[in-house]
């Protein structure tokens, strides 16, 4: 199966709820996830991490193959056009 999403030793301060931290989690083409138990400000900001939205501080996004950490806003951009 073709890796999609790779967060590794990843994390993001959030102001006034700590840190988010993701070791390490892989999701797989066609695979669905599902998280539980969040905060709503950790749940927004994982997505807003997988949007681009949000640098990574700490550790490495990779989606598709690229880290993000690699891609300017217009890189980005373009990117994220052609999924």
């Amino acid at each position: 199966m073709k890796t999609v999403v790779h967060f590794h030793n990843t994390s993001r301060s959030l102001r006034n709820r700590g840190v988010l931290k993701i070791s390490d989690l892989w999701i797989q083409e066609h695979e669905s996830v599902a998280f539980y138990g969040l905060l709503p400000e950790h749940v927004e900001a994982l997505v807003n991490q997988l949007s681009g939205v949000y640098e990574i501080e700490e550790g490495s996004l990779t989606i598709l193959g690229r880290n993000t950490r690699q891609m300017d806003d217009r890189s980005w951009f373009q990117f994220v056009e052609k999924l």
